[in-house]
């Protein structure tokens, strides 16, 4: 496994190659949130317990995938907590 920072890097540069921009990210211990500049919301990382908004068959979101229950709603702001 790569470092945590390598690996954030990873996913921050795999939402570049979409086409798409970030506009906030937030970091948890273990997950990440970003709102996007069209405010859409991307979730990724540890996900036992939901915290990335992202429905998963695993314990992990591996990729930057769209929190699918905020979809249509423009997102303003995002926190994290854990």
């Amino acid at each position: 496994h790569a470092p945590k920072k390598q690996h954030g890097v990873v996913q921050v540069m795999a939402i570049a190659k979409t086409g798409k921009s970030i506009r906030s990210l937030v970091c948890g211990a273990s997950h990440t949130l970003c709102i996007m500049r069209d405010a859409s919301v991307y979730g990724w990382g540890r996900n036992d317990c939901g915290q990335t908004g992202v429905f998963s068959e695993g314990d992990a979101v591996h990729f930057p995938m769209p929190v699918e229950a905020l979809a249509g709603l423009k997102a303003v702001t995002i926190a994290s907590n854990e």
